[in-house]
């Protein structure tokens, strides 16, 4: 005869105990907090991936503008002239014709945005600087004025060293313009008010300190050096480690600043200053 065997407790009951469950959730919990932080890390990456395919680009454009321009590069621009910005809008196919350059459209062409810093402002922007630093800077007379017409490309012997465009820093600061606001604020009030800016027309009653922000995105301040929280040019702006940046040969690069290894003539000599060292120093 064949003895039934008894079902089991568990059998009977068909489901958990407390403590297993409980086993479960903290695995689960475990599992989430080790991964999130690799994956918010791989986020970040995509996002200076996309970034530096932005600046690639761009690298394009300067070039297709240096070979029908007799090897001249596009550098700064003012708010009327042919700001490098309003160039990018031609090359990319914009019939428009901009009275300046605050009229540009940016928040049509994905490729004037960075995510990274979308992230920080989510209105779309311009979100990289160009290098209007003059060669030949003399030491003891400031920093002189930036660069606002095309240049030779032969002004720089090694292109290949020289930063031309890169990632902006994030705007950091939260005064109004009425308290006295830093570079940093400025670019921030300006940014939220650029739909605004694109109304106005010069002279009057335009106002791109307020009004509008892109014929100010370049990074010609002593305050733009690696140590200063208000630069415009960016250090740490991926993953909390690294700039894109193109190079006037038109390569790009991840570029890590390093601070208290990359000094003052190391960082300006990568914009191109002749004499780094006495500039500097003066």
């Amino acid at each position: 005869m064949i003895q039934k065997l008894k079902p089991s407790r568990r059998h009977l009951s068909g489901g958990f105990t407390l403590i297993e469950v409980l086993v479960v959730v903290g695995i689960i919990a475990l599992l989430v907090a080790v991964l999130l932080p690799s994956l918010s890390s791989a986020r970040s990456s995509a996002r200076g991936t996309v970034c530096g395919s932005n600046l690639h680009q761009f690298g394009l454009v300067m070039m297709y503008y240096e070979t029908d321009n007799r090897n001249y590069i596009p550098r700064g621009g003012t708010v009327a002239s042919q700001h490098w910005v309003m160039l990018v809008a031609k090359y990319l196919g914009s019939k428009q014709k901009f009275n300046n350059v605050e009229q540009v459209p940016v928040e049509k062409y994905p490729l004037y945005s960075c995510p990274e810093r979308v992230m920080t402002l989510p209105s779309p922007f311009i979100d990289y600087v160009i290098n209007t630093i003059p060669s030949d800077l003399k030491p003891g007379q400031g920093w002189g004025q930036e660069v606002d017409a095309p240049t030779p490309a032969s002004v720089w012997p090694h292109l290949n060293r020289i930063l031309l465009l890169g990632d902006t820093a994030f705007e950091q600061g939260y005064a109004t313009a009425a308290e006295g606001a830093s570079t940093s604020d400025e670019l921030r009030i300006a940014r939220e008010n650029h739909p605004r800016g694109m109304l106005y027309v010069l002279p009057d009653p335009f106002d791109p300190f307020t009004q509008g922000s892109l014929s100010r995105m370049d990074f010609f301040r002593p305050q733009d050096l690696p140590s200063d929280a208000q630069r415009r040019a960016g250090s740490k702006t991926h993953v909390k480690d690294y700039c894109n940046w193109l190079y006037a040969d038109n390569h790009v690069e991840k570029v890590k600043w390093l601070n208290g290894v990359r000094t003052c003539d190391k960082w300006i000599h990568m914009f191109g200053i002749i004499d780094p060292l006495k500039t500097c120093n003066n």
